[in-house]
Protein backbone atom coordinates (compact mmCIF):
# COMPACT_ATOMS: atom_id res chain seq x y z
CA UNK A 1 0.00 0.00 0.00
CA UNK A 2 1.30 3.48 -0.79
CA UNK A 3 0.18 7.09 -0.77
CA UNK A 4 -1.33 6.96 -4.27
CA UNK A 5 -1.66 5.09 -7.50
CA UNK A 6 1.44 5.70 -9.51
CA UNK A 7 3.50 5.33 -12.63
CA UNK A 8 5.32 2.02 -12.86
CA UNK A 9 6.96 -0.24 -15.42
CA UNK A 10 7.67 -3.90 -16.03
CA UNK A 11 11.19 -5.24 -16.50
CA UNK A 12 10.48 -5.88 -20.18
CA UNK A 13 8.63 -2.76 -21.21
CA UNK A 14 7.52 0.54 -19.67
CA UNK A 15 4.02 0.67 -18.30
CA UNK A 16 1.74 3.01 -16.45
CA UNK A 17 0.17 1.40 -13.39
CA UNK A 18 -2.71 2.59 -11.25
CA UNK A 19 -2.52 1.38 -7.68
CA UNK A 20 -5.59 -0.41 -6.38
CA UNK A 21 -6.53 1.64 -3.33
CA UNK A 22 -5.93 4.77 -1.35
CA UNK A 23 -8.84 5.70 0.88
CA UNK A 24 -6.69 7.32 3.56
CA UNK A 25 -3.05 7.59 4.48
CA UNK A 26 -3.77 5.91 7.79
CA UNK A 27 -4.46 2.69 5.90
CA UNK A 28 -0.75 2.38 5.15
CA UNK A 29 1.29 -0.34 6.82
CA UNK A 30 3.10 1.72 9.41
CA UNK A 31 5.76 -0.87 10.25
CA UNK A 32 6.62 -2.11 6.77
CA UNK A 33 8.34 -5.48 6.85
CA UNK A 34 10.89 -5.97 4.11
CA UNK A 35 11.67 -8.98 1.94
CA UNK A 36 14.96 -9.53 3.67
CA UNK A 37 14.39 -8.73 7.30
CA UNK A 38 11.97 -7.49 9.91
CA UNK A 39 10.61 -4.00 10.37
CA UNK A 40 12.19 -1.24 8.31
CA UNK A 41 11.93 2.20 9.94
CA UNK A 42 11.43 2.66 13.65
CA UNK A 43 10.17 5.80 15.34
CA UNK A 44 12.61 8.69 15.06
CA UNK A 45 14.40 9.20 18.39
CA UNK A 46 14.08 12.65 19.90
CA UNK A 47 16.98 14.89 18.93
CA UNK A 48 18.19 12.71 16.05
CA UNK A 49 19.42 14.87 13.18
CA UNK A 50 17.94 14.48 9.72
CA UNK A 51 21.31 13.32 8.42
CA UNK A 52 21.39 10.65 11.09
CA UNK A 53 17.83 9.62 10.22
CA UNK A 54 18.74 9.24 6.54
CA UNK A 55 21.83 7.19 7.37
CA UNK A 56 20.08 4.94 9.86
CA UNK A 57 17.03 4.24 7.70
CA UNK A 58 19.05 3.64 4.53
CA UNK A 59 21.32 1.16 6.34
CA UNK A 60 18.62 -0.62 8.33
CA UNK A 61 16.29 -0.97 5.34
CA UNK A 62 19.09 -1.85 2.92
CA UNK A 63 18.12 0.89 0.46
CA UNK A 64 20.73 1.88 -2.17
CA UNK A 65 20.13 5.62 -1.80
CA UNK A 66 17.74 7.80 0.19
CA UNK A 67 17.02 11.54 0.07
CA UNK A 68 14.68 13.21 2.56
CA UNK A 69 13.47 16.71 3.37
CA UNK A 70 11.43 18.33 6.12
CA UNK A 71 9.81 21.59 5.10
CA UNK A 72 7.99 24.53 6.66
CA UNK A 73 6.98 27.91 5.30
CA UNK A 74 10.35 29.46 6.05
CA UNK A 75 12.90 26.75 5.37
CA UNK A 76 13.96 23.32 4.18
CA UNK A 77 16.12 20.77 6.00
CA UNK A 78 17.35 17.93 3.79
CA UNK A 79 19.71 14.98 3.96
CA UNK A 80 20.90 12.13 1.75
CA UNK A 81 22.62 8.82 2.31
CA UNK A 82 23.68 5.82 0.28
CA UNK A 83 25.11 5.37 -3.19
CA UNK A 84 24.16 6.45 -6.68
CA UNK A 85 24.52 2.92 -7.99
CA UNK A 86 24.94 -0.44 -6.27
CA UNK A 87 28.32 -1.94 -7.10
CA UNK A 88 30.00 1.46 -7.27
CA UNK A 89 31.31 3.72 -4.51
CA UNK A 90 30.05 7.17 -5.58
CA UNK A 91 27.91 8.55 -2.76
CA UNK A 92 24.48 10.01 -3.39
CA UNK A 93 24.68 13.83 -3.21
CA UNK A 94 22.05 16.44 -2.38
CA UNK A 95 22.28 17.92 -5.89
CA UNK A 96 21.72 14.55 -7.58
CA UNK A 97 18.47 14.07 -9.46
CA UNK A 98 15.89 11.47 -8.47
CA UNK A 99 12.95 10.32 -10.60
CA UNK A 100 9.53 11.50 -9.40
CA UNK A 101 7.22 9.32 -11.49
CA UNK A 102 3.60 10.37 -11.01
CA UNK A 103 4.50 13.17 -8.63
CA UNK A 104 4.91 15.33 -11.72
CA UNK A 105 1.09 15.36 -11.82
CA UNK A 106 0.99 18.02 -9.09
CA UNK A 107 3.33 20.11 -11.23
CA UNK A 108 1.08 19.62 -14.26
CA UNK A 109 -1.85 20.79 -12.15
CA UNK A 110 0.14 23.83 -10.98
CA UNK A 111 0.92 24.69 -14.60
CA UNK A 112 -2.76 24.50 -15.46
CA UNK A 113 -3.57 26.84 -12.56
CA UNK A 114 -1.02 29.33 -13.91
CA UNK A 115 -2.64 29.17 -17.34
CA UNK A 116 -6.09 29.63 -15.78
CA UNK A 117 -4.86 32.77 -14.03
CA UNK A 118 -3.47 34.04 -17.35
CA UNK A 119 -6.78 33.43 -19.13
CA UNK A 120 -5.37 30.77 -21.46
CA UNK A 121 -7.74 28.08 -20.21
CA UNK A 122 -10.58 27.72 -17.69
CA UNK A 123 -11.18 25.01 -15.12
CA UNK A 124 -14.45 24.41 -17.00
CA UNK A 125 -12.88 24.17 -20.47
CA UNK A 126 -13.90 20.90 -22.14
CA UNK A 127 -11.94 18.68 -24.49
CA UNK A 128 -14.28 19.55 -27.34
CA UNK A 129 -13.86 23.27 -26.62
CA UNK A 130 -10.19 22.87 -27.50
CA UNK A 131 -10.59 20.21 -30.21
CA UNK A 132 -13.91 21.03 -31.90
CA UNK A 133 -12.93 18.85 -34.86
CA UNK A 134 -13.28 15.81 -32.58
CA UNK A 135 -16.97 16.39 -31.85
CA UNK A 136 -18.10 14.19 -34.74
CA UNK A 137 -16.06 11.18 -33.61
CA UNK A 138 -15.99 11.68 -29.83
CA UNK A 139 -18.10 9.37 -27.72
CA UNK A 140 -20.89 11.34 -26.04
CA UNK A 141 -19.73 10.54 -22.50
CA UNK A 142 -16.66 12.73 -23.04
CA UNK A 143 -18.43 15.81 -24.42
CA UNK A 144 -18.72 17.52 -21.03
CA UNK A 145 -15.38 16.40 -19.53
CA UNK A 146 -13.52 19.46 -18.24
CA UNK A 147 -10.01 20.41 -17.18
CA UNK A 148 -11.08 19.97 -13.55
CA UNK A 149 -12.39 16.49 -14.33
CA UNK A 150 -9.16 15.41 -16.00
CA UNK A 151 -7.00 16.73 -13.17
CA UNK A 152 -9.18 14.96 -10.57
CA UNK A 153 -9.28 11.65 -12.50
CA UNK A 154 -12.98 12.01 -13.20
CA UNK A 155 -12.66 12.19 -16.99
CA UNK A 156 -13.24 8.49 -17.53
CA UNK A 157 -10.25 8.34 -19.89
CA UNK A 158 -8.63 4.91 -20.22
CA UNK A 159 -6.01 4.55 -17.47
CA UNK A 160 -3.03 3.31 -19.53
CA UNK A 161 -1.74 1.14 -16.74
CA UNK A 162 -0.21 -1.90 -18.43
CA UNK A 163 1.57 -3.06 -21.59
CA UNK A 164 -1.74 -4.04 -23.20
CA UNK A 165 -2.71 -0.37 -23.20
CA UNK A 166 0.23 0.50 -25.41
CA UNK A 167 -0.26 -2.57 -27.60
CA UNK A 168 -3.73 -1.40 -28.64
CA UNK A 169 -2.53 2.02 -29.76
CA UNK A 170 -2.62 2.76 -33.49
CA UNK A 171 0.37 4.49 -35.12
CA UNK A 172 0.39 8.07 -33.82
CA UNK A 173 1.05 11.17 -35.88
CA UNK A 174 3.96 13.53 -35.22
CA UNK A 175 1.93 15.40 -32.60
CA UNK A 176 1.52 12.30 -30.47
CA UNK A 177 -0.37 13.90 -27.59
CA UNK A 178 -3.03 15.39 -29.86
CA UNK A 179 -3.21 12.17 -31.88
CA UNK A 180 -3.56 10.11 -28.71
CA UNK A 181 -6.31 12.44 -27.49
CA UNK A 182 -8.25 11.94 -30.73
CA UNK A 183 -7.97 8.18 -30.33
CA UNK A 184 -8.78 8.08 -26.60
CA UNK A 185 -12.05 9.98 -26.88
CA UNK A 186 -13.28 7.37 -29.37
CA UNK A 187 -12.81 4.57 -26.82
CA UNK A 188 -15.63 3.65 -24.40
CA UNK A 189 -15.04 4.50 -20.77
CA UNK A 190 -15.21 1.83 -18.10
CA UNK A 191 -16.84 4.28 -15.67
CA UNK A 192 -19.29 7.19 -15.80
CA UNK A 193 -17.22 10.31 -16.54
CA UNK A 194 -17.73 13.26 -14.17
CA UNK A 195 -19.31 10.98 -11.57
CA UNK A 196 -16.81 8.17 -11.01
CA UNK A 197 -13.09 8.28 -10.23
CA UNK A 198 -10.68 6.38 -12.46
CA UNK A 199 -6.99 7.09 -11.99
CA UNK A 200 -5.79 7.88 -15.50
CA UNK A 201 -2.30 8.63 -16.68
CA UNK A 202 -3.72 9.08 -20.17
CA UNK A 203 -6.08 11.74 -18.84
CA UNK A 204 -3.07 13.90 -18.01
CA UNK A 205 -1.76 13.40 -21.54
CA UNK A 206 -5.12 14.62 -22.89
CA UNK A 207 -4.85 17.62 -20.59
CA UNK A 208 -1.34 18.38 -21.85
CA UNK A 209 -2.52 18.22 -25.45
CA UNK A 210 -5.24 20.75 -24.61
CA UNK A 211 -2.93 23.31 -23.05
CA UNK A 212 -0.34 22.82 -25.80
CA UNK A 213 -2.91 23.81 -28.41
CA UNK A 214 -4.26 26.73 -26.38
CA UNK A 215 -0.86 28.13 -25.40
CA UNK A 216 0.96 27.29 -28.63
CA UNK A 217 3.91 25.80 -26.74
CA UNK A 218 5.15 22.37 -25.74
CA UNK A 219 4.10 21.14 -22.33
CA UNK A 220 7.72 20.74 -21.24
CA UNK A 221 8.52 24.37 -22.13
CA UNK A 222 5.39 25.66 -20.42
CA UNK A 223 6.13 23.71 -17.23
CA UNK A 224 9.70 24.95 -17.14
CA UNK A 225 8.91 28.60 -17.80
CA UNK A 226 5.79 28.94 -15.64
CA UNK A 227 6.45 26.64 -12.68
CA UNK A 228 9.97 25.25 -12.45
CA UNK A 229 12.19 28.21 -13.42
CA UNK A 230 10.39 30.61 -11.03
CA UNK A 231 11.27 28.16 -8.26
CA UNK A 232 14.87 27.77 -9.48
CA UNK A 233 14.24 24.13 -10.37
CA UNK A 234 16.30 22.57 -13.17
CA UNK A 235 14.31 19.68 -14.71
CA UNK A 236 15.28 16.62 -16.67
CA UNK A 237 12.40 14.94 -18.46
CA UNK A 238 14.00 11.51 -18.36
CA UNK A 239 15.80 9.15 -15.99
CA UNK A 240 18.50 10.92 -13.95
CA UNK A 241 21.34 8.90 -15.46
CA UNK A 242 20.07 8.84 -19.06
CA UNK A 243 23.06 10.16 -20.96
CA UNK A 244 24.83 10.91 -17.67
CA UNK A 245 26.00 7.77 -15.85
CA UNK A 246 27.30 9.85 -12.92
CA UNK A 247 23.71 10.55 -11.83
CA UNK A 248 21.78 8.03 -9.69
CA UNK A 249 20.58 4.80 -11.23
CA UNK A 250 17.31 3.16 -10.27
CA UNK A 251 17.26 -0.34 -8.81
CA UNK A 252 15.01 -3.39 -8.71
CA UNK A 253 14.93 -6.11 -6.04
CA UNK A 254 15.66 -9.31 -7.97
CA UNK A 255 16.57 -12.72 -6.55
CA UNK A 256 17.41 -11.32 -3.13
CA UNK A 257 19.51 -8.32 -4.05
CA UNK A 258 19.36 -4.88 -5.66
CA UNK A 259 20.06 -4.81 -9.38
CA UNK A 260 20.88 -1.46 -11.07
CA UNK A 261 18.53 -0.65 -13.96
CA UNK A 262 20.25 0.73 -17.07
CA UNK A 263 18.47 4.02 -17.88
CA UNK A 264 19.62 3.83 -21.50
CA UNK A 265 18.31 0.31 -22.16
CA UNK A 266 15.58 0.14 -24.78
CA UNK A 267 13.25 -1.70 -22.41
CA UNK A 268 13.49 1.17 -19.92
CA UNK A 269 12.49 3.99 -22.26
CA UNK A 270 9.36 5.82 -21.15
CA UNK A 271 7.10 7.21 -23.90
CA UNK A 272 7.81 10.91 -24.34
CA UNK A 273 4.14 11.71 -24.85
CA UNK A 274 3.44 10.49 -21.30
CA UNK A 275 5.80 12.93 -19.57
CA UNK A 276 2.94 15.01 -18.04
CA UNK A 277 1.81 11.88 -16.20
CA UNK A 278 5.12 10.64 -14.88
CA UNK A 279 8.58 11.39 -16.22
CA UNK A 280 10.69 13.98 -14.42
CA UNK A 281 13.95 13.94 -12.46
CA UNK A 282 15.04 16.70 -10.06
CA UNK A 283 17.08 16.98 -6.87
CA UNK A 284 15.62 16.63 -3.40
CA UNK A 285 16.14 20.33 -2.67
CA UNK A 286 14.50 21.36 -5.94
CA UNK A 287 11.54 19.15 -5.16
CA UNK A 288 11.37 20.51 -1.62
CA UNK A 289 11.04 24.04 -3.03
CA UNK A 290 8.07 22.96 -5.11
CA UNK A 291 6.43 21.31 -2.10
CA UNK A 292 7.19 24.38 0.00
CA UNK A 293 5.41 26.57 -2.57
CA UNK A 294 2.28 24.46 -2.11
CA UNK A 295 2.61 24.52 1.67
CA UNK A 296 2.97 28.30 1.63
CA UNK A 297 0.11 28.65 -0.83
CA UNK A 298 -2.21 26.66 1.40
CA UNK A 299 -1.23 29.00 4.23
CA UNK A 300 -2.11 32.06 2.15
CA UNK A 301 1.37 32.99 0.87
CA UNK A 302 1.33 33.18 -2.93
CA UNK A 303 4.32 31.79 -4.85
CA UNK A 304 4.02 31.00 -8.60
CA UNK A 305 0.20 30.96 -8.45
CA UNK A 306 -2.35 32.60 -6.15
CA UNK A 307 -3.36 31.24 -2.77
CA UNK A 308 -6.88 30.65 -4.08
CA UNK A 309 -5.47 28.52 -6.90
CA UNK A 310 -3.47 26.44 -4.43
CA UNK A 311 -6.64 25.89 -2.42
CA UNK A 312 -8.45 24.81 -5.59
CA UNK A 313 -5.74 22.29 -6.45
CA UNK A 314 -5.94 20.73 -3.00
CA UNK A 315 -9.75 20.60 -2.85
CA UNK A 316 -11.06 17.06 -3.21
CA UNK A 317 -13.36 16.35 -6.13
CA UNK A 318 -14.60 12.88 -5.36
CA UNK A 319 -11.74 10.59 -4.41
CA UNK A 320 -8.98 12.84 -5.71
CA UNK A 321 -7.88 16.43 -5.56
CA UNK A 322 -6.06 17.98 -8.55
CA UNK A 323 -2.66 16.28 -8.69
CA UNK A 324 -3.04 15.28 -5.04
CA UNK A 325 -4.98 12.98 -2.74
CA UNK A 326 -6.38 14.30 0.53
CA UNK A 327 -6.77 12.22 3.67
CA UNK A 328 -6.56 12.89 7.41
CA UNK A 329 -3.63 11.67 9.49
CA UNK A 330 -4.38 11.76 13.21
CA UNK A 331 -7.14 14.22 12.44
CA UNK A 332 -4.88 16.56 10.45
CA UNK A 333 -5.81 17.34 6.85
CA UNK A 334 -3.02 16.01 4.62
CA UNK A 335 -2.32 16.29 0.90
CA UNK A 336 -0.03 13.57 -0.43
CA UNK A 337 1.05 11.71 -3.53
CA UNK A 338 3.62 9.14 -4.52
CA UNK A 339 5.15 8.08 -7.79
CA UNK A 340 7.27 5.38 -9.35
CA UNK A 341 8.23 4.21 -12.81
CA UNK A 342 9.52 0.98 -11.36
CA UNK A 343 13.10 1.71 -10.26
CA UNK A 344 12.77 4.88 -8.14
CA UNK A 345 10.16 5.90 -5.59
CA UNK A 346 9.02 9.40 -4.63
CA UNK A 347 6.71 10.51 -1.85
CA UNK A 348 5.51 13.92 -0.67
CA UNK A 349 3.00 14.90 2.02
CA UNK A 350 1.79 18.31 3.22
CA UNK A 351 0.05 19.29 6.45
CA UNK A 352 -0.61 22.99 5.96
CA UNK A 353 -2.39 23.43 9.30
CA UNK A 354 0.80 22.32 11.07
CA UNK A 355 3.10 24.20 8.65
CA UNK A 356 4.90 20.96 7.88
CA UNK A 357 5.65 18.89 4.80
CA UNK A 358 7.97 15.99 4.02
CA UNK A 359 9.65 14.46 1.00
CA UNK A 360 11.16 10.98 0.70
CA UNK A 361 13.01 9.91 -2.47
CA UNK A 362 14.56 6.48 -3.03
CA UNK A 363 16.60 5.26 -6.00
CA UNK A 364 15.02 1.81 -5.74
CA UNK A 365 11.62 0.19 -6.01
CA UNK A 366 10.19 -2.77 -4.10
CA UNK A 367 7.47 -3.29 -1.53
CA UNK A 368 10.12 -2.99 1.16
CA UNK A 369 11.38 0.31 -0.22
CA UNK A 370 7.89 1.83 -0.48
CA UNK A 371 6.93 0.57 2.99
CA UNK A 372 10.08 2.13 4.41
CA UNK A 373 9.44 5.44 2.64
CA UNK A 374 5.83 5.58 3.81
CA UNK A 375 6.73 4.74 7.39
CA UNK A 376 9.52 7.31 7.42
CA UNK A 377 7.26 10.01 5.94
CA UNK A 378 4.63 9.41 8.60
CA UNK A 379 7.25 9.51 11.35
CA UNK A 380 8.70 12.78 10.03
CA UNK A 381 5.22 14.29 9.75
CA UNK A 382 4.44 13.30 13.33
CA UNK A 383 7.36 15.27 14.68
CA UNK A 384 7.50 19.05 14.90
CA UNK A 385 4.90 21.40 16.21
Amino acid sequence: MSFSPHYRRTRTRPRLVSGPTLAALTLLGLAGCDEHGASTAAAIPAGETLAAVAQRVAREADIPGLAIAVIDSNGVDSAVDGVRRVGQTAALAAQDRMHLGSNIKAMTATLVASLVESGVVRWSTTIVDVFPELRATMRPEYLDVTVDDLLAHRGGILPFVDPASFAQLPPLAADKRAALTAWLVQQPSTVTPKLDSLYSNAGYVVLASMIERLAGQRYEDLLASRVLTPLSITPKFDWPAAGDPQQPWGHEWIAGHWVPSDPNAEANQLPAFATPAGNLSISVNDYARFIQAHLRGLRGIADVISASSYRHLHSSMGRYALGWINAPINGVRTSAHDGSAGTFYALAAIQADRDRAVVVLVNAYSKAATDTANTLALEMLAQGK
